[in-house]
């Protein structure tokens, strides 16, 4: 079994992660993402060294895939389309790292969104 956390988190059944770029990261050009949203926003390393999005509704993501997004430095997120309105809210630690694994319920009003994103980063 491989160090990487992210892939035992794979290996142990956790198959629906995706690729987040992570804070700080140089965004490619043509990217449409927001600068604030980095270390929230999906999206992957290309080979020029920028970082940008990618079809992660669509993608299945492979044991591979997460040895080299980790190995990329991304943040690894859970989709959470198949789990809709679960509030999860934990901290747990594998192999000695801290992990807090946190969901927003998208189908709530948007003031309750608000005041769930505003808890989150406090």
């Amino acid at each position: 079994m491989t160090q990487l956390v992210p892939v035992q988190l794979f290996e142990r059944g956790y198959t629906d992660l995706i690729s987040v770029i992570p804070p700080g990261a140089t965004l490619s050009p043509g990217s449409k993402i927001a600068a604030n949203s980095l270390g929230k926003a999906p999206g992957i390393k290309y080979a020029n060294g920028t970082w940008g999005g990618y079809n992660w509704r669509q993608w299945a993501a492979s044991a591979a895939d997460v040895a080299k997004w980790a190995n990329d430095g991304a943040n690894i997120g859970l989709r959470a389309g198949n789990f809709p309105g679960l509030d999860i809210d934990s901290t747990m630690k594998v192999q000695g790292h801290k992990i807090r694994v946190a969901t927003v319920n998208l189908n709530d009003p948007w003031e309750k969104i608000e005041k769930r994103l505003i808890s989150l980063v406090r």
